[in-house]
């Protein structure tokens, strides 16, 4: 009895949606959902129930089809209705999340931004510190040599005096004394040469220019050599490209190292120094070698050091700033120095400088392999390089 009663409502339900239109859909998806459940199919229902006609029926089970499909599209609708609604969600936590980023970006930047500003700050004041420090010291040198000039000249001056009018009463004790005291003269007078060039370097004004590197270094060579005559060094060039700087100031730069080479090598035969250069980048790397002495690399980061020397006065004599001076002249150019050595078997010495820039000759370019084009010799012509 209750199934039949079932079955007689959901028929009534579904027959009603084509008296009452729309509003019979849901009506009619809830019967049929009971009938699905109770695994009675429509016509069986349906045949249950009489129809004044055949039309009649017609319309019914057009009515039935209609209500299904349209129970089945309100499904499929929301169905997309949720789906909508869950990616519009996402989308607004995505919305937050974005602007919950950018302004943590914001906020970064703006942190940033601050400590950049107070490390310009911090660096400003340092580099003031500096400049006032590098000042003083310049003045202090300044002031220090010109002072010291006066008492060395007197010095100086009696020695020669005592020598010339008292040098044949002298015996062989005070002789050599004598002489110990003008050798130090000498020495404390290029001491201070030295450093009266080191402090005004950070004050003489940069002339930069084209400069002919094979040209300066085998002028500064040929002076240098011209000191020291009975000694045999032959100066090796290969192709050196020139550069861009002071040529003043470079040419300092060769006067130290080419007399360190020829110094260092005091304990050879033939003292051999090698000139060339190799193109790196916007910077050309210059090399001196020699076949002195050498160093060991152990102390190497003494060398560029004011009052810093590897050797004592008894092997080679020296002030210590030859080398300071020269770090100091390539830094201004914006370059860099620095060396490689083994004990007795020589030093090389690298520093950069700037190209002149793309309309330098490439021919100026030199491979370490490529042939000697220069070579200067002093002494026995039979042993040239």
């Amino acid at each position: 009895m209750k199934i039949s009663l079932l079955l007689v409502l959901a028929v009534l339900s579904i027959v009603s949606v084509f008296w009452l239109g729309f509003r019979g859909i849901e009506t009619a998806s809830r019967e049929v959902a009971v009938l699905t459940e109770l695994n009675i199919p429509l016509t069986d229902a349906l045949s249950k129930v009489a129809f004044n006609s055949a039309e009649q029926w017609c319309h019914v089970e057009r009515a039935i089809r209609y209500g299904l499909d349209m129970a089945q599209d309100n499904r499929h609708l929301s169905s997309e209705i949720a789906e909508r609604n869950r990616i519009e969600e996402q989308l607004r936590e995505s919305e937050q999340a974005a602007v919950q980023l950018a302004q943590r970006a914001e906020a970064a930047r703006l942190d940033v931004k601050q400590l950049n500003q107070e490390l310009q700050d911090v660096n400003a004041g340092l580099e003031e510190a500096v400049h006032e420090r590098t000042r003083e010291l310049e003045g202090f040198s300044y002031s220090v040599s010109h002072d010291l000039r006066a008492p060395l000249r007197a010095v100086n001056g009696f020695s020669q005096m005592l020598q010339k009018d008292y040098g044949k009463t002298l015996d062989a004790e005070g002789k050599r004394l004598l002489e110990i005291v003008r050798t130090n003269v000498q020495r404390m007078g290029t001491l201070i040469d030295d450093l009266l060039s080191f402090s005004r370097l950070g004050r003489k004004a940069m002339h930069a220019g084209h400069v002919n590197m094979t040209e300066l270094a085998t002028d500064v060579y040929a002076e240098l050599k011209s000191a020291v005559p009975e000694r045999q060094v032959n100066l090796n060039i290969r192709n050196v490209a020139p550069a861009w700087g002071d040529r003043n100031l470079i040419q300092q730069v060769f006067v130290n190292l080419i007399s360190n080479a020829i110094k260092f090598t005091g304990g050879r035969d033939i003292g051999e120094i090698d000139i060339w250069s190799e193109t790196k980048d916007d910077m050309n790397v210059y090399c001196v070698k020699d076949n002195g002495a050498g160093f060991d690399m152990e102390y190497a980061d003494k060398l560029f050091g004011v009052f810093q020397r590897l050797h004592s006065d008894e092997e080679f004599e020296g002030t210590g700033i030859g080398l300071a001076l020269v770090h100091r002249i390539i830094k201004r150019h914006d370059g860099s120095i620095w060396a490689q050595s083994e004990p007795d078997k020589g030093a090389t010495f690298y520093f950069t400088l700037p190209h002149p820039g793309q309309d330098n000759d490439s021919e100026q370019h030199c491979d370490v392999e490529q042939e000697e084009v220069l070579v200067a010799s002093t002494g026995d012509q039979n042993n040239e390089a």
